[in-house]
């Protein structure tokens, strides 16, 4: 495998299996309830690009959800370790996104 057939891969663009070494903000869209509950999320503008579309679905499963309380629909969230399946993108984890008041401007 060449280095840059590599360095694509490990970018998230390579084949199936792959990984995603970023966070990527996505917007919730369905959070549908079920013996194994997942969240479906659409990447934010801020995240889109080659690789992450307004098309592209990536869902985490609700057992990955850092917060006491459960994602809301139009909420924005933090994605990582995503890989790319057959069917989609999936995160290993996921936590909402919240303003940093602490800082001074």
């Amino acid at each position: 495998m060449s280095s840059k057939q590599e360095c694509l891969e490990h970018e998230g663009r390579g084949s199936m299996g792959q990984g995603f070494l970023a966070t990527v903000a996505a917007i919730v869209s369905a959070v549908p309830e079920g013996s194994s509950p997942f969240v479906v999320t659409y990447p934010a503008p801020e995240s889109l690009s080659e690789i992450f579309t307004d098309k592209t679905s990536i869902t985490f499963s609700l057992s990955k959800w850092s917060d006491d309380e459960p994602p809301e629909l139009g909420q924005i969230v933090a994605l990582r370790e995503l890989t790319r399946y057959a069917r989609g993108w999936r995160a290993k984890s996921a936590h909402p996104v919240i303003a940093d008041t602490s800082s001074k401007q």
